[in-house]
């Protein structure tokens, strides 16, 4: 049967569902008009675009957010009780984020995020919810590349005793990554391992990934990152009258030196140095000694000549890790109980395709990391390390990428599952803001230096 009337061609398209998104707001105003909703007015940190927002109204609401197999009305009484209604979680209201004395309030200057959100009418944009990510200036907004990490170390022996928690924002470049060559790879690696920039000290580290001539990554190497080096000093505590050791990331320079030590026997470390050796014009082979495996060995010797004949190139994405501040790491700690929650979207199961005696082969990788956008809140602490205050994925269904299948400004073929597309060149870049910088304790010079000492171990996990 042929019905030309009804088909593609004949018939007028219908178009395409808009996709809800998670938008971030540096708020300027609040209008209130006579029969009119509430507008939020600001600029989208990402693109520096004014903006305006409204609140979704109940029947637009249980539109946007009925449940498979809900009934549209069971839909609505449900949303009109998380708008309209009075309790803890109901949705904030305009007059609430504008009133200084709310718990949600927002001044001017601050930050607010907008979730499920989808175009209205005259230019307005329309929101599911609202939530306050800072209430004034003086915070840094970010659209950035990242893997959020949350979890919790357990005693070897006694599993039911947790020894410590972690919450952590890794953010990565895909638009810095570099293919190494023997004319920029120590300069780019200083520059990956700076430990400081202009505003804060920073936990630099690298992803590294081996690629072969028909672009391809190779995946049958597992997951890839050297972390700076730590040192430890000592300082004085003159009201105790003791000398308390400190930890520190050391300077660019000395990172690279332990990179490259015989000394140093970390796998990524020994694989970084096999390829930095096999650019240069040495001879032979690094020294390898206090490497116990000989089959380790030999694969690091291989990864040399590989690197050196130009079979293999090594692509680096310089990163910096990013720590949860103390009331950001409890919230994360408790909302990730939740198996549910967006947070366990940065790890899963991916399926990679790995070549195996000249195939293709599609091998599952458990517990792989993702990394998407994300929207970070970052502010500067007493130990002059940056911490977040809020991460938020920018979209509700984020495209996930691990190490495996990351699109860079290089446009490697990462798998069969990659995108093709070259990486957006644009850079990531800090929001101007005002205010003072924020010093959530105003410690002393020594608890100041212990709290840099705690920042900087935080690179172990």
């Amino acid at each position: 049967m042929q019905l030309n009337a009804l088909n593609v061609n004949g018939a007028k398209k219908q178009r395409k569902a808009e996709v809800p998104k998670n938008v971030v707001m540096r708020l300027d105003r609040i209008v209130n008009e006579p029969d009119k909703p509430a507008v939020f007015h600001g600029i989208d940190p990402d693109t520096n675009e004014p903006i305006r927002v409204r609140m979704m109204f109940v029947d637009e609401g249980a539109l946007a957010n009925a449940r498979k197999g809900e009934l549209l009305d069971a839909a609505k009484a449900r949303i009109e009780n998380q708008y309209l209604g009075t309790g803890e979680k109901h949705r904030p209201r305009p007059s609430e984020i504008g009133n200084p004395k709310s718990k949600v309030h927002c001044g001017q200057g601050g930050l607010l995020m907008f979730t499920k959100v989808l175009p209205a009418e005259d230019g307005l944009l329309k929101a599911h919810w609202v939530e306050t990510l800072e209430s004034g200036p003086g915070v840094a907004c970010q659209k950035v590349c990242a893997h959020i990490a949350v979890g919790e170390i357990r005693d070897r022996e006694n599993k039911e005793r947790v020894v410590s928690s972690f919450v952590h924002a890794d953010i990565i470049k895909p638009e810095a990554a570099t293919i190494l060559t023997n004319e920029n790879a120590e300069e780019f690696l200083l520059g990956a391992f700076a430990n400081r920039d202009e505003e804060a000290l920073r936990k630099p580290f690298v992803l590294m990934r081996l690629v072969g001539k028909d672009g391809s990554v190779i995946t049958d190497l597992p997951e890839m990152r050297v972390n700076p080096l730590i040192v430890e000093e000592k300082i004085r505590d003159h009201d105790l009258g003791i000398d308390k050791a400190v930890y520190r990331i050391a300077p660019a320079d000395d990172t690279l030196k332990h990179i490259m030590s015989p000394d140093n026997v970390e796998r990524d470390a020994l694989i970084l140095r096999s390829v930095v050796f096999g650019l240069s014009e040495e001879p032979g082979y690094p020294d390898f000694g206090k490497v116990e495996s000989d089959q380790l060995r030999g694969d690091l010797n291989n990864i040399v000549d590989a690197v050196r004949s130009g079979a293999v190139v090594a692509e680096i994405i310089p990163g910096e890790r990013i720590s949860a501040g103390p009331a950001t790491k409890a919230s994360f700690l408790k909302q990730a109980q939740n198996e549910k929650h967006p947070l366990h979207q940065y790890r899963g199961t991916q399926f990679v395709p790995t070549i195996e005696d000249g195939k293709e082969t599609r091998k599952q990788r458990d517990n792989v990391k993702f990394y998407f956008d994300t929207y970070v809140t970052t502010k500067v602490g007493a130990g002059e390390y940056r911490y977040f205050v809020k991460a938020n994925p920018v979209e509700l269904f984020p495209t996930r990428q691990s190490l495996y299948t990351l699109a860079t400004a290089n446009d490697h073929k990462a798998t069969a599952e990659a995108s093709r597309e070259r990486a957006n060149e644009a850079t990531a870049e800090l929001v101007d803001t005002s205010g003072e910088q924020f010093d959530p304790d105003a410690l002393s010079n020594v608890d100041g230096e212990l709290a840099a000492s705690a920042d900087a171990v935080d690179l172990s996990m």
